[in-house]
């Protein structure tokens, strides 16, 4: 499911969550906003995820990546008559593709395509205070996300792997925002890799020596 399928399809429509934005932010006229940089239009602040390398659950299959939702931020809204600084809530959504690394950089693999997923985040590190579910982009619909917003590679082939992620922010006309865009590089993302039931390391990418069939430390999720 492409950018453009993404931009066409829009957010989730949920009437409820939106009557408690526009009750908790007391929604009216607003001013510029302070936009972060990114690739194209308005986007807020937003850091690399975290890739856990094998420690994602006592049953998963070896030589397996999660990548967790990343802290992706509302862009930030100035609104008159509010003496707290800037706030908004918007919907955001990012996706995650599998690189792999051929011996001289980390390039696309042909893993199938990853759903993007889509949550609802304040201007404050995506915390808006109370729980809103994450929802994936299957066939033109929206349906609810059923692993907390993370996406999973598995049994993944002897080599060494990194996660591009892009990062999406869809328009909010009742602000005056138009929608932004953007990709991190894969070294952004943090990789942290259980060595031992005592510790890990967070060598900048995953490894596996051998192919999937093998045991691996698997702790926590």
């Amino acid at each position: 499911m492409g950018l453009q399928s993404l931009r066409r399809i829009g957010k989730i429509g949920m009437a409820a969550f939106g009557l408690i934005a526009a009750a908790t932010l007391g929604i009216g006229s607003t001013s510029a906003e302070a936009a972060e940089s990114c690739q194209w239009g308005t986007c807020g602040p937003h850091a690399g995820a975290v890739v856990k390398c094998n420690a994602v659950g006592n049953t998963n299959p070896a030589n397996t990546m999660s990548v967790q939702a990343p802290d992706i931020s509302a862009v930030p809204v100035y609104r008159p008559g509010y003496a707290g600084g800037p706030t908004n809530v918007q919907w955001v959504a990012y996706r995650a593709t599998l690189l792999r690394y051929d011996g001289i950089s980390f390039v696309k693999t042909a893993y199938p395509e990853q759903p993007w997923v889509s949550f609802s985040v304040s201007d404050s590190a995506g915390f808006i205070g109370y729980d809103i579910p994450y929802w994936e982009l299957h066939q033109n619909q929206w349906t609810r996300s059923t692993t907390g917003g993370r996406t999973f590679f598995t049994n993944l082939p002897a080599g060494a792997y990194q996660v591009s992620i892009e990062y999406y922010w869809f328009a909010d006309p009742e602000d005056g925002l138009r929608d932004g865009y953007d990709v991190l590089p894969s070294q952004s993302n943090d990789y942290p890799t259980v060595t031992s039931p005592y510790g890990e390391a967070r060598p900048g990418y995953c490894a596996y020596s051998t192919d999937p069939g093998n045991a691996t430390w698997t702790f926590g999720g």
